[in-house]
């Protein structure tokens, strides 16, 4: 191996390092703050698990779920997706331009699923109290007529899988980085 391959792979596992680093402390903070527990609390809560374990003293006693949370949880999606999002374009001067815009937007959010995603969004966050879309073009992805490649595709990030250099500032755009 030569030096300038050491070097530059040593480079590259300092920074993992740091990067891993980051990630261990973000996910200490969480831990600090419970939301590991609470999240798993919510969603037991919604699944119907609101009940302690059993013991040899109440293994026979019923355990009636009454699930009222989730009822409320399937009103609220229903009401914020109620109204679908999209993207209108305005132009003073021509119309015909802004039209063009407004149906490509559309064209790609149907391409991407983002109905879905926005679903899956509504609920995550109703449901742990936050949520996390990411958007990204994949070169990979092939249209529905396969006549360009490339589109836009959307993921869903775990609250747990993220992490962000001030997780106390609610301003995406003053994070000095996000893993």
């Amino acid at each position: 191996m030569s030096a300038k391959t050491k070097k530059e792979k040593q480079t590259r596992e300092r920074k993992e390092t740091e990067i891993y680093r980051k990630f261990e402390s973000y996910q200490a903070w969480l831990d600090e703050q419970l939301i590991p527990e609470r999240t798993k609390r919510n969603i037991d809560f919604c699944e119907g698990r609101q009940w302690a374990a059993a013991t040899d003293r109440t293994e026979r006693m019923p355990r009636p779920v009454f699930n009222v949370y989730s009822y409320l949880l399937d009103t609220k999606l229903g009401n914020i997706l109620g109204s679908p999002m999209h993207v209108n374009y305005i132009s003073d001067t021509t119309r015909d331009i802004s039209n063009k815009f407004t149906r490509i937007s559309e064209f790609v959010r149907k391409e991407a699923k983002e109905d879905h995603y926005d679903y899956l969004t509504a609920k995550n966050a109703l449901l742990v109290g936050t949520a996390f879309k990411y958007y990204y073009f994949n070169e990979d992805a092939i249209g529905k007529k396969g006549q360009y490649k490339g589109g836009l595709r959307i993921e869903n990030i775990d609250l747990l899988d993220i992490a962000f250099s001030d997780p106390t500032d609610d301003d995406i755009q003053n994070q000095k980085w996000i893993i």
